[in-house]
């Protein structure tokens, strides 16, 4: 596995798109339905400025912001690699990449969706910027969990929105 800090070191895995939040909220059907592993990885020019109250939405009426400092201390500065999910199969793909990905972008607009993984995500001020990539599996649990402990082993901590 490569260092995953790049978009390319993504590319040589097999993930596509790179397409922007703010694409992802007019256009999400970009995205195949099919089960896999997803990547937000910002834009190579980003210098984060946090909000103290994000955009996500309160999800079974909790509140999805951290302090400053717990966003400041997860920021991963040699990575532009941010959060790794999984969309499962589920019955006839309803919980596929298009829809798990669907319900992030929802959630980072302020809807009360079920996707409290990558919630720090929505307390970057640019976080329209995101890009969002993707790639089908058919094991995407192990998928995920092999992508984080590679990051882990390379960063010497969890991409900054997973938690």
């Amino acid at each position: 596995m490569n260092k995953l800090a790049t978009i390319e070191d993504l590319e040589s895995l097999g993930f596509v798109g790179g397409v922007s939040v703010r694409t992802l909220r007019d256009r999400s059907g970009v995205v195949p339905r099919e089960p896999g592993v997803y990547c937000v990885a910002a834009p190579s020019d980003l210098e984060p400025r946090w909000l103290q109250i994000g955009t996500g939405g309160f999800f079974k009426g909790k509140d999805p912001n951290v302090g400053l400092l717990e966003l400041e201390r997860n920021w991963v500065r040699t990575s532009l690699l941010l959060y790794f999910g999984r969309a499962s199969a589920g019955k006839a793909n309803q919980r596929g990449l298009k829809k798990r990905t669907n319900e992030l972008v929802r959630f980072g607009m302020g809807e009360a969706v079920g996707h409290w993984g990558g919630r720090l995500l929505w307390q970057i001020e640019q976080s329209d910027t995101l890009l969002l990539f993707w790639k089908t599996s058919e094991e995407p649990e192990v998928e995920k969990a092999r992508l984080i402990e590679a990051f882990l082993g390379a960063h010497g901590s969890k991409p900054f929105a997973v938690l």
